[in-house]
């Protein structure tokens, strides 16, 4: 899409005068409320993922077509076609991609994806325009069409391979768009009936009215950009060349932010503020046009403005603008998700642009150029009018939210009520044999209806796969179910693998019942995982037979010839969390063989006796261990600062080592108190 973007307007340009490009942007409207319409209808008849390949074969058919007819049919208009298919082709890719996306992630996923997948366009786009800028004049601008096209061929395979993948219920999808359910969902009532039976909702009507305002801002900026690079470069190569490398800049731009700001702005600011990061940055460039052409007639620099205006504009779009409009559709059901992105994206925006094209071609035909004047006061109203749309979006936004909350608990892109009907369909899911859909419906029936859960897990205890009867014994721990007890006896009189065994016997000498004797039979067991699971529990249970036996084991295998029983030793130990084993793991931290170590380490972390540190920081010397030894450090947290060396040892220490330190103590201090950090760290981090 980058290469197209500038190709298609370097081609017109140099072609055409610049006082063309009005009527092809209300030409190009046109045409893409009729591709649009197309589509909608398109959507709701092939499915989403067979839509997205149709859309990419058509952008490598049409493009190759478009190459034909430039340079070897030299066709007088093909620029004109180019410039505008660009349109076409930007508007179905991203409808359809964005459709997948706002169907396969909710409300709460939505918040930290869509910023994610948007991220993926934006080293891709610097890729594009960088490639341009440095190699137009050597490989020529026709033979970039071939990579454009080549591009999308590959975007078709990797599609295929996420379809083929099974990774998305693509098959719930279709039901969840399809036209078999009200698309209404919260409509409001009032003098707003007629123009919200066109948007359906309110939400929807006010993210497209703010679509039309940001197209019509950022076509006029586009404009006025463009036509200032018309003035200083006129054949085809050289203007590719600048608008490559200018883009190129906006791109690395949006890249050091995606990486450093965005996400703290996000959280910091929340939607509505981040929303008005750009608005009142135009407000600003354009205020300063206004004053300087004041103060200075004939002011020389609205290239280098303009210029600015655009990269800012693509960066705040692709980092915040479009990923946070995208999030606010989330609300809505699928469906109107869907209708609300192609009436936003495909009614609403291209009729902003036909109305930023008659502003333009007005101008032109009234003073005989566009008026900077003009295009600063014009940013200024329909700024001021965007900020507008944007707290009222926010109003709207909190609304939908909770109107949507007030239906019940709601998880994915599904909402549940907590009535009869819905009950009963978990409690019907509760009994099947795919062991992860009877998990996931016990989660939301927990979440809907406690009783009616509590009295659900006598059927998961009955349930023929071992993981859904061990979520159930670990409910029954966590919420102190004592009347189900019967139940934990009666299982172990059953024939159940001896991992539930160990799960019932801990839960029940939980609730005050001596199973010492049953555990320590399971040491007898020849798979060591089982064995372990018995030492643990043991532990567990604080008496002092089980204690003994248990420490017997574990000695056992600490002192034991084969490698894979001292790791086991070693891994056991870390799930105690005491540190009355540090004599243990000081030994196996000794041990010849380098798994064993490592193992160890790792438990160190979580037994966190600070007698080990200096052995830890010993690690530090030792490459088969530096980097466990580094991490668990790290976890022991600010307790290990002082053990660090202090600056002056540390000027003396072998620079790479120094680093490590360093490393280490950086990352503490995310989890450290200001002071703390001052105090220790300060010095070091020097």
């Amino acid at each position: 899409m980058a290469m197209l973007f500038t190709l298609s307007n370097a081609l017109f340009l140099a072609q055409f005068d610049v006082s063309e490009l009005p009527r092809i942007y209300m030409l190009s409207a046109i045409i893409l409320l009729l591709a649009n319409f197309i589509y909608a209808k398109l959507e709701h008849k092939i499915p989403i993922q067979k839509l997205i390949l149709y859309v990419l074969l058509l952008a490598v058919v049409s493009i190759l077509l478009l190459r034909l007819m430039i340079y070897r049919m030299h066709y007088e208009f093909a620029p004109v076609l180019l410039l505008i298919w660009y349109q076409v082709i930007y508007l179905l890719c991203g409808n359809s991609f964005w459709a997948l996306a706002a169907q396969v992630f909710d409300v709460r996923e939505s918040k930290r994806t869509f910023s994610i997948l948007s991220a993926g366009d934006t080293p891709a786009k610097l890729l594009g325009y960088l490639s341009i800028s440095a190699f137009a004049g050597t490989i020529g601008l026709n033979n970039f069409l071939f990579i454009a096209v080549l591009c999308f061929a590959m975007a078709f395979l990797f599609m295929q391979r996420i379809v083929r993948a099974n990774r998305v219920d693509f098959n719930q999808l279709s039901v969840q768009t399809s036209h078999t359910s009200s698309i209404h969902n919260n409509g409001t009532k009032g003098g707003w009936n007629i123009i919200e039976g066109i948007f359906e909702n309110r939400l929807i009507l006010l993210i497209s009215l703010l679509s039309f305002i940001v197209a019509v801002s950022l076509t006029v900026v586009d404009f006025t950009f463009l036509s200032e690079v018309k003035t200083k470069y006129k054949d085809d190569v050289a203007l590719a060349s600048f608008l490559a490398s200018f883009l190129a800049v906006g791109r690395l731009i949006a890249i050091l932010a995606k990486m450093t700001l965005t996400s703290r702005i996000e959280e910091q600011l929340g939607i509505k503020r981040s929303l008005l990061i750009l608005p009142v940055l135009l407000i600003f460039f354009a205020a300063f046009i206004l004053i300087s052409e004041r103060v200075e007639n004939d002011f020389k620099y609205f290239l280098y403005i303009f210029g600015s205006m655009v990269v800012m504009t693509e960066v705040l779009k692709s980092v915040l603008q479009e990923p946070l409009i995208l999030v606010l559709f989330q609300p809505l059901k699928p469906l109107l998700r869907l209708k609300g992105h192609t009436v936003s994206k495909g009614i609403l925006a291209p009729i902003g642009l036909f109305s930023a094209g008659l502003f333009i071609y007005l101008n032109i035909e009234w003073s005989g150029s566009m008026n900077i004047l003009n295009t600063s006061f014009l940013l200024l109203v329909m700024c001021t009018l965007w900020i507008i749309a944007i707290y009222l979006l926010d109003v709207s936004y909190a609304k939908t939210l909770i109107s949507s909350l007030k239906q019940g608990f709601f998880r994915g892109n599904v909402f549940l009520s907590n009535d009869i009907e819905v009950k009963s369909v978990l409690l019907e899911k509760l009994k099947s044999d795919r062991p992860l859909e009877v998990i996931y419906a016990a989660d939301t029936l927990e979440k809907v209806s406690q009783s009616d859960f509590n009295s659900s897990i006598s059927l998961l205890l009955s349930h023929d796969n071992d993981d859904v009867k061990k979520y159930a014994i670990k409910k029954i721990q966590v919420k102190n179910l004592q009347q189900l007890m019967p139940e934990l006896r009666a299982m172990l009189m059953d024939d159940i693998s001896i991992e539930v065994r160990i799960d019932c016997l801990v839960t029940l000498s939980n609730f005050g019942e001596n199973k010492v004797s049953s555990l320590a039979a399971c040491l007898d067991q020849s798979d060591h995982t089982i064995q372990q699971q018995a030492i643990v529990a043991l532990f567990a249970s604080g008496d002092l037979d089980g204690l003994l036996t248990a420490g017997k084991k574990l000695s056992s295998w600490i002192n034991s010839s084969e490698e894979k029983e001292r790791i086991l030793a070693a891994e056991t130990i870390g799930k105690f969390s005491d540190q009355g084993f540090h004599h243990s793991i000081l030994r196996l931290l000794n041990d010849h063989s380098i798994a064993v170590q490592n193992t160890a380490i790792k438990s160190a972390s979580k037994e966190k006796s600070l007698k080990l540190v200096p052995l830890l920081i010993e690690k530090l010397k030792q490459p088969t261990a530096v980097l466990a030894a580094a991490d668990s450090l790290v976890a022991y947290g600010e307790d290990i600062i002082s053990y660090l060396p202090s600056v002056n040892n540390l000027k003396s220490t072998d620079t790479k080592l120094a680093i490590k330190y360093i490393k280490i103590a950086t990352h503490i201090k995310e989890k450290m108190p200001l002071l703390t950090w001052n105090k220790y760290c300060l010095p070091v981090r020097d």
